[in-house]
């Protein structure tokens, strides 16, 4: 397992040396990584050269699930919640309004297309919540110096995670065995009380270590997995979990001195995590690749137009309404998290739907 993963790097660095003086985002060069990776493997398989065993899905799986936990727990400790923000009740409405109109309208449509309900809903709430994961600097930035579109930008982004959280607990929760009520209440619980308790957080952990570096960054470590934990053990979905250890940090001294030095790991499991992802992708057949275009049309197109919209009519001005809509345009990992977790009890098209759209 440690020599595919030396080899996936070793692709993926080639791959980036290679495309140095393009523009492209390396987000699409993991994953082609990966599926490099992926036809290497069964060609040596095929020829006898590594046994059937040289990469094993289930732990690639496993690696891509850990990398973009950390993805999500990382971009999560870096937002500006504030909820006495001019904006914080008109983002509230317009995700709502947003969300709920591509929710239904992608799953209606994915029905009408004849995928199973349980897909169609998947491909609903995957196109229901926006993300700033390539662009997440842009918006802190633009939010700090008190644009409006930067702070509509991240309310919404805020809204949005917490409105796509509630839709994969729900659907989760029909494997898990819990009620969905009792899912959705122990979710929404934990990300409120990791809201109301960050500050005091902050001081206890900033007290006890000392403030030394290392012991930071291990007490960001340790609040991530043991909300993960406490989820899991709950029986509730693990997304949960980890946007909690995230929300847990939001706006705090703690929180920054953990991201300040969380850097380079996340940075390193990012790539291991696309590369891993690509790696188990299957060549969808037609039907799924038209999900995937219906998926990424509205992210792209539909979103953005209707957030423009929806923001004029409560009053802002068509630059801070367009460049919002802009921004929250794609795709968001936790989707993709969503779909990563799904994967035992869905086809592997399902999944390569959702990252095709989302790359």
């Amino acid at each position: 397992m440690i020599l595919s993963i030396s080899l996936a790097l070793l692709v993926a660095g080639t791959l980036l040396v290679a495309l140095n003086k393009t523009d492209l985002p390396e987000i699409p060069i993991y994953l082609a990584s990966g599926v490099i990776l992926s036809a290497l493997t069964g060609l040596a398989t095929s020829l006898n050269i590594v046994s059937h065993s040289f990469v094993e899905v289930g732990i690639m799986r496993e690696l891509a699930l850990l990398g973009l936990s950390i993805l999500i727990f990382y971009r999560t400790s870096g937002f500006l919640i504030d909820p006495n923000r001019e904006t914080a009740l008109d983002s509230f409405k317009a995700s709502i309004f947003i969300s709920t109109v591509l929710f239904s309208g992608v799953t209606g449509i994915s029905l009408y297309l004849n995928f199973p309900v349980f897909e169609s809903l998947i491909f609903g709430a995957t196109s229901a919540i926006g993300s700033t994961l390539l662009d997440s600097g842009l918006v802190r930035k633009e939010a700090r110096k008190s644009h409006i579109y930067g702070w509509l930008t991240e309310d919404m982004n805020f809204f949005d995670d917490v409105l796509g959280l509630i839709i994969f607990t729900v659907i989760i929760s029909a494997f898990t065995g819990l009620s969905t009520f009792a899912a959705l209440t122990a979710c929404l619980a934990v990300i409120f009380t990791s809201l109301i308790l960050r500050k005091g957080f902050s001081k206890a952990i900033l007290k006890i270590t000392g403030g030394e570096n290392e012991l930071v960054l291990l007490s960001g470590i340790a609040t991530l997995i043991s909300l993960i934990s406490i989820t899991e053990f709950a029986g509730i979905t693990e997304l949960a979990g980890v946007y909690a250890a995230g929300l847990l940090l939001v706006n705090t001294e703690l929180g920054f001195r953990v991201r300040e030095r969380f850097t380079s790991v996340k940075d390193f499991f990012t790539a291991l995590s696309f590369i891993a992802v690509g790696y188990i992708l299957s060549i969808p057949s037609p039907v799924y690749l038209l999900a995937a275009t219906l998926l990424f049309l509205s992210v792209m197109v539909v979103r953005p137009v209707f957030i423009t919209q929806v923001l004029r009519l409560q009053g802002f001005d068509l630059r801070s309404s367009f460049m919002a809509g802009l921004q929250s345009s794609q795709l968001s990992e936790i989707a993709v998290v969503g779909a990563l977790l799904l994967m035992p009890v869905t086809s592997g098209e399902l999944l390569s739907a959702v990252v095709l759209s989302f790359t």
